[in-house]
């Protein structure tokens, strides 16, 4: 029993020191990976923010807005009573529409768009809301151009009960240039 305990120990012993020295060897792998990856992403992250600090400043530059407002076209929202809604540049370019319609057609029978200056492409107009409308767009007198409605349709959802006419019928007339 005493050799057994002797050879045994012995044996034991080694297998810690193997044991210690492979934890040893995979604590200090985990403890690199750890430090190289913070490392790794402290970088990515000063990176982010030095790239998301020049695209901040360079959107809030004046010369970028310029460059994008360049790219968007003007436009504006009217009713079917000729009532500008909303104007997003295109008065520039344009007067108001002038629409003729008859009381509670949601769809005018014709619009006039008069430039300010000559235009070769008609500015395009489209039927908001539920108001579906197709614009055919002729040469009117001088710099003009006389719309009229073809294939125009009404979904029901937005009519008025006690009048059964259209609730609200808006266009946008959107300058191409």
């Amino acid at each position: 029993m005493g050799k057994l305990q002797e050879g045994w120990w012995p044996n034991l012993k080694k297998v810690f020191q193997t044991v210690g020295a492979t934890a040893v060897v995979i604590i200090a792998l985990f403890g690199g990976y750890y430090a190289v990856n913070n490392f790794v992403d402290k970088k990515i992250e000063k990176a982010v923010a030095d790239v998301d600090a020049k695209i901040q400043a360079s959107v809030n530059s004046e010369e970028f807005v310029k460059k994008a407002q360049a790219g968007v076209r003007p436009f504006l929202i009217f009713d079917a009573r000729g009532k500008v809604l909303i104007d997003l540049g295109a008065l520039e370019y344009i007067d108001p529409p002038v629409v003729v319609s008859t009381e509670g057609n949601p769809i005018p029978e014709k619009v006039i768009v008069t430039p300010k200056a000559y235009m070769a492409h008609a500015p395009l107009i489209t039927g908001i809301d539920q108001v579906g409308a197709v614009a055919k767009a002729t040469r009117g007198q001088g710099l003009n151009w006389k719309y009229t409605f073809e294939a125009t349709y009404v979904m029901t959802g937005d009519i008025d009960p006690e009048t059964q006419l259209q609730k609200r019928s808006r266009f946008r007339l959107e300058i191409l240039k």
